[in-house]
């Protein structure tokens, strides 16, 4: 699968799991007119496919957690997520769960898209 389409099909789970997922309980919700994060962490883990997907806040210790019901959050990808926002340094493999980390980027604005 080539770079682009994973980067596609990430943000597209991203965007099912922002209307059907759960977020963190200490982050409010976002404001109508918020600019949507250009970034993203997508964590999936075991054969289930369990999706989590962290995105940056104002506050840098508490990124958003979207994820399914019952999908309990790996602390160790919780803290790679942190430091991924904060210093763009990012281990693709959990050493606790081996789940997958990836990035997702948001297009750039004013970039034409191909059909």
């Amino acid at each position: 699968m080539s770079r682009q389409r994973s980067y596609l099909i990430s943000f597209a789970a991203m965007a099912f799991l922002a209307v059907a997922g759960c977020q963190n309980a200490k982050d409010p919700a976002p404001q109508a007119n918020a600019a949507p994060p250009q970034r993203a962490l997508v964590v999936t883990s075991g054969n289930a496919g369990n999706v989590t997907v962290f995105l940056p806040t104002s506050d840098p210790e508490n990124p958003i957690m979207l994820c399914s019901e019952g999908t309990e959050v790996c602390p160790d990808c919780k803290a790679a997520a942190i430091k991924y926002f904060q210093t763009g340094v990012l281990d693709p493999k959990c050493a606790r769960t081996g789940a997958t980390r990836s990035p997702a980027f948001g297009p750039t604005p004013g970039f034409p898209f191909r059909k």
